[in-house]
């Protein structure tokens, strides 16, 4: 239902799609991004030796085979 994420340690690009279209978003070491409202399963996260991504995650009842698929979300 909705997430928070916060970058320790240094910067994390953070993607919520794999493969090679997807835009990255460079969250910067401290910075938080503070209750995203957005549906989401996975979260891909590429940083350093000693980056870390800390994550706080509202969750619903919604189970992950009612999702649309990824393949089939809009680019």
């Amino acid at each position: 239902r909705w997430i928070t994420l916060q970058a320790v340690g240094g910067d994390v690009t953070i993607y919520f799609k794999a493969g090679n279209n997807a835009n990255g978003y460079v969250l910067k070491s401290g910075e938080t991004l503070n209750r995203l409202e957005l549906r989401c399963s996975r979260i891909y996260a590429i940083g350093a030796s000693g980056r870390e991504l800390h994550v706080i995650a509202g969750l619903t009842t919604c189970s992950t085979d009612k999702f649309i698929a990824e393949d089939n979300l809009p680019v």
